[in-house]
């Protein structure tokens, strides 16, 4: 039941992205910052629908969590149409790269060594991770 509600979610939201990158409009950039938003959710979505059914925990670690780069995606969405002027775009991208860099390392290190798995859960990696993420998603939900 629950895979069928991902799956469907999935499947609207490649729905939604086709749309915001193929509508024509006068709006360019604001299309493709929405989809560029929704294609990072769409994204995120597969990976845990691969994670919900092969149970397996290295699926985690794939290079595939956007969550320091979504929420940039609707901050420039949002500041688009209202009109703001953003300086210096690239210097929002920098966490989302560090994120994308490292879970790409750690995947990488995880398929050669699995062992180091358990003490990333013992250390309390993904604990910190999805910390770090809340707060910048808090963050930039009172910044939009």
């Amino acid at each position: 039941m629950l895979n069928s509600y991902y799956l469907l979610s999935g499947i609207q939201t490649l729905l939604i992205t086709l749309v915001c990158f193929l509508y024509r409009s006068k709006k360019i950039k604001v299309n493709q910052y929405l989809g560029y938003f929704f294609l990072t959710l769409f994204v995120e979505m597969v990976k845990i629908i691969l994670f919900k059914t092969y149970r397996n925990a290295h699926l985690l670690f794939l290079p595939l969590s956007f969550n320091f780069l979504t929420m940039v995606f609707l901050f420039f969405y949002a500041s688009e149409t209202a009109g703001f002027v953003i300086k210096k775009k690239l210097q929002y991208y920098i966490l989302g790269c560090i994120e994308f860099f490292l879970f790409s390392i750690l995947f990488i290190i995880l398929w050669f060594n699995p062992e180091l798995l358990s003490k990333l859960f013992v250390l309390g990696f993904m604990d910190l991770y999805m910390l770090s993420s809340s707060v910048f998603i808090c963050f930039f939900c009172v910044k939009i």
